[in-house]
């Protein structure tokens, strides 16, 4: 049955049937405008509706969804994390080199050398890795699902369809976050977490109900936007569910339906957390401008494309690079873009056969070289989902072991070590460790983030240690003044409060082109107009940043050279807008206030 088929037929014998679309979105948990945009053809069911379809229209899986018997899971549905189609494309060649071997038995065809076999089996074993990998992330959302499911049921039988629906969403855009490990350990939400997500779900649907009923509207609203607790901290999710529910009251037609067809319910089908468009009605808004530490959603990273091109390169090259730059600058934003699939397709390296393995040295104050061995072996038999084996070593030798083992199977680790100077001042990581990491290096790169060279933040005991004579230093700077616009307009224009071109410019004033310092005082001015309206203090607002940026400012200048220091107490004498030895901090009028006044 193809899906125009299936659109016809659902359809008619729901009629036949005496069905409301509401009374079937009721039997197969749903949502009714989830079962419009079935019969529009606006969609098709995911594969978690394909049970409860089957059961209760009476018919086979197999003949519902002729699909069902193909091996290939359902490209976009909720219970499958979507990946790029090469991924798909790549499984299917598995069966296309099994049907050739198969030929090439049959004529009696040998490969022409022990080489190219070699080559067609870790091409094999490789993309029978990728395969694994999206089977277990279907089973991680339907655990997941039927988990949520289960709570739901004892929490509040008859819940509303939205509200399950906001859960459902904060829930699987939480879990494409996670790492996975393996079959027999599935991260799933927790009961705590599940409670509380339920009950902020409930309060924001009441808010909109509320809303609604005074008739507050907006000719052109672009989010909506719900605070839902990750075991990580606050994270804010787009809920669908609202805009679904808005749609339902106001009793949208299908014609409406068709042109936002990116309106979706998150377990019918489209990845969550996508940016809607809605005409009717003015949402509760959250401030997007949240970020203290390193960015860890893809939209909110702004520019560095000349830095992130270097830092790919370097990679793929299989060289090694120090990254620089002063606190706060984004040097833990920049490593952990570099693991984002979405600022990878931005540029033309391959990077399907190398493992980014992220290490955090910030912990490692106090900790030992062993520490750090069994917390990288682990990363990277975590990440790779390869059957790796230590055979009881420990420590280096382990470490060398498991490198040698991933290699053969085609793939190159690289360590994006944040926070390096860390453990060169860590006297339990001396001139030994230093020379066995140099040892390795054929087998592994290294990417290291530091406020100062490397060769600054060593101690007398290894700064001649031939380890860092094989990086290439790379400077990170402020933003580019287009980078630094669109930081600042871009995070407050998906929300639909705009700062106008006086306010851009006056950020700019205040912050320079430093990333963090831009966030702080657009998170503090997009406050004042939520409440203010436009009638914004701006002398507030900068005396609210400044006073939160201080003890940054102290951080930062604590850790600058005498004649660093001596150079920017003469820029900050300086007025207008002239050419500054260190840009980054000398052009933000907050900075230059926090040097005068020291």
């Amino acid at each position: 049955m193809t899906t125009s088929n299936f659109r016809t037929w659902l359809k008619q014998e729901r009629i036949r049937r005496r069905l409301s679309q509401e009374a079937v979105a009721k039997k197969i948990k749903t949502t009714r405008v989830t079962i419009n945009r079935w019969e529009n053809g606006s969609t098709s069911p995911a594969t978690c509706f394909w049970g409860p379809l089957s059961k209760f229209l009476g018919k086979p899986i197999e003949e519902l969804f002729p699909e069902a018997s193909s091996e290939k899971p359902s490209y976009g549905s909720s219970d499958v994390i979507t990946f790029p189609e090469k991924t798909y494309s790549a499984i299917d060649s598995i069966r296309e080199d099994d049907s050739q071997e198969s030929k090439q038995e049959q004529i009696g065809f040998e490969l022409s050398s022990v080489k190219e076999q070699d080559q067609l089996q870790l091409k094999m074993q490789r993309l029978e890795i990728m395969k694994k990998r999206i089977e277990l992330q279907q089973k991680q959302l339907l655990y997941a699902r039927n988990k949520i499911e289960a709570v739901l049921e004892v929490l509040e039988p008859q819940v509303s369809p939205d509200i399950r629906t906001m859960v459902f969403e904060a829930a699987f855009s939480y879990l494409e976050s996670l790492p996975f490990s393996d079959e027999v350990s599935i991260p799933l939400p927790s009961l705590d977490w599940i409670k509380e997500a339920f009950e902020i779900a409930k309060r924001n649907y009441a808010q909109l109900n509320l809303m609604q009923e005074r008739g507050n509207t907006t000719s052109n609203q672009s989010l909506v936007d719900a605070t839902l607790l990750s075991e990580s901290g606050l994270s804010t999710l787009t809920k669908n569910a609202a805009l679904l529910h808005i749609q339902e009251t106001t009793q949208t037609s299908s014609e409406t339906l068709n042109e936002n067809k990116h309106l979706t319910h998150p377990i019918s089908g489209d990845p969550p957390a996508m940016i809607m468009s809605q005409k009717h009605i003015k949402q509760p808004l959250s401030n997007p401008y949240q970020y203290m530490n390193a960015v860890h959603r893809p939209e909110m990273f702004f520019g560095r494309s000349r830095v992130l091109r270097r830092l790919y390169s370097a990679i793929v090259s299989q060289q090694c690079i120090s990254l620089v730059g002063s606190g706060h600058i984004g040097k833990s934003s920049v490593l952990r873009s570099l693991k984002f699939p979405e600022v990878q397709q931005r540029f033309e390296y391959d990077l399907s056969q190398h493992l980014l393995i992220s290490i955090d040295l910030r912990k490692y104050l106090q900790k030992s070289s062993d520490d750090f061995f069994e917390a990288v072996c682990k990363q990277i038999a975590h990440q790779s989902h390869l059957p790796l084996d230590a055979n009881g070593l420990a420590g280096e030798d382990e470490f060398s072991e498991i490198l040698d083992q991933i290699n053969e199977q085609g793939f190159h680790p690289v360590l994006l070590m944040d926070a390096f100077d860390n453990i060169t001042s860590n006297k339990s990581f001396g001139r030994d460790f230093f020379a066995f990491l140099r040892s390795q290096a054929a087998k592994v790169s290294y990417v290291t983030a530091s406020i100062a060279p490397l060769s600054k933040v060593c101690s007398n005991v290894i700064e001649t240690s031939p380890f860092f004579n094989i990086f290439v230093v790379c400077h990170l700077e402020s933003l580019t003044p287009e980078e630094a616009r669109e930081l600042v307009i871009q995070p407050a224009e998906r929300t639909g409060l705009f700062f106008s071109d006086s306010d851009v410019e006056w950020v700019l004033a205040q912050a320079g082109r430093h990333p963090f310092y831009l966030q702080r005082i657009c998170y503090h001015l997009f406050d004042e107009k939520l409440h203010q309206g436009s009638e914004v203090n701006r002398n507030l607002v900068r005396d609210q940043a400044y006073k939160e940026l201080y003890p940054h400012f102290e951080y930062t200048w604590e850790r600058l050279n005498e004649e660093d220091q001596r150079i920017l107490k003469d820029e900050a004498q300086r007025r207008g807008k002239q050419s500054r030895a260190l840009p980054e901090l000398s052009e933000s009028n907050l900075f230059r206030r926090f040097v005068r006044d020291k």
